[in-house]
């Protein structure tokens, strides 16, 4: 293994002690990676546990890729990694990631990880690989999204629904650097007098449930609004602002419910690979804002 790779070390624990699958330290357990493990994975900003998609394979190998929330994601001897579930047997659900990007295929040899045309490059540890042999535990990069690699994980068990749905919830995306948004990712949102909407990039669209509507509508205005105000700043709606205008179901909507509204909005978005526009900061008490904005008509 490279030196400079940020695999946690493997120690020899205690004999008999409990220790972690990935990095053996007693500080785990068989069953479970160790918490220092997963929160070494990196993952795009805002990205929370229900953007990973996949089913239980019919026909399992000892072999299990681990998420940094702890989920263990069993692997069939042929398993396609990217953004479209139709076509993937693992679906990152992120615009970093490509609709069909990586593939972790075992053979007579061993396990191999191979890379599929993406846009954003597959990596076994830092480096970035065409195709390579797996080791038996290793870091696996797919875009920004970073999963450990276990060739015999048969003891792993998932954490339990309710944790992850807490990750889901403490999970917003804030933006860290002001990118440039390119004119092709120009984005058109129409309301119906359903109270639905439609949002479109180029020839592609999917449809946007009313309280999402609401929250694209005002980003995007306040963006329009801020045309003379510094790029780092522009566009950005106070958090106590959105949570006014909102349609909640709710008589008292919180800071959490407006969480999981952004969830759900950026996997609308994903949908058309402009879901890291969403984007927010933790300064004067938190806000959001929609990158580029969106153009609204009637």
């Amino acid at each position: 293994m490279d030196h400079n790779d940020r695999t946690p070390r493997r120690q020899a624990p205690p004999s008999g002690a409990p220790r972690c699958p990935v990095c053996q330290s007693p500080a785990g357990t068989p069953d479970q990676a160790c918490d220092a493990c997963c929160a070494s994975l990196a993952s795009p900003w805002g990205m929370c546990p229900s953007q990973l998609r996949g089913a239980a394979p019919t026909e399992p190998t000892a072999a299990a890729l681990i998420d940094r929330w702890g989920g263990v994601w069993r692997l069939p001897r042929r398993t396609v990694i990217g953004r479209d579930p139709a076509r993937c047997q693992l679906a990152l659900l992120h615009g970093d990631v490509s609709p069909v990007h990586a593939l972790l295929e075992l053979g007579a040899a061993g396990w191999w990880l191979s890379d599929l045309g993406s846009r954003t490059g597959t990596w076994l540890e830092r480096r970035r690989v065409t195709a390579a042999a797996l080791p038996r535990v290793a870091r696996v990069r797919v875009g920004a999204m970073e999963l450990f690699f276990l060739a015999d994980a048969r003891a792993l068990r998932a954490p339990d629904a309710a944790a992850r749905r807490e990750a889901d919830e403490i999970t917003a995306p804030f933006a860290v650097d002001e990118q440039p948004v390119a004119a092709t990712s120009a984005l058109v949102l129409v309301e119906a007098s359903s109270g639905w909407g439609r949002l479109s990039r180029g020839d592609r669209g999917v449809p946007v449930p009313p309280c999402q509507l609401t929250l694209l509508q005002a980003l995007a205005q306040r963006w329009h609004d801020d045309h003379a105000v510094a790029p780092a700043d522009r566009g950005f709606v106070a958090i106590d602002a959105v949570l006014a205008v909102i349609p909640w179901e709710a008589t008292a909507a919180t800071r959490t419910n407006l969480k999981q509204l952004v969830r759900r909005t950026r996997l609308t978005l994903a949908a058309l690979d402009v879901d890291d526009h969403l984007e927010g900061r933790r300064s004067d008490g938190g806000a959001y804002r929609m990158r580029g904005g969106v153009r609204l008509e009637p």
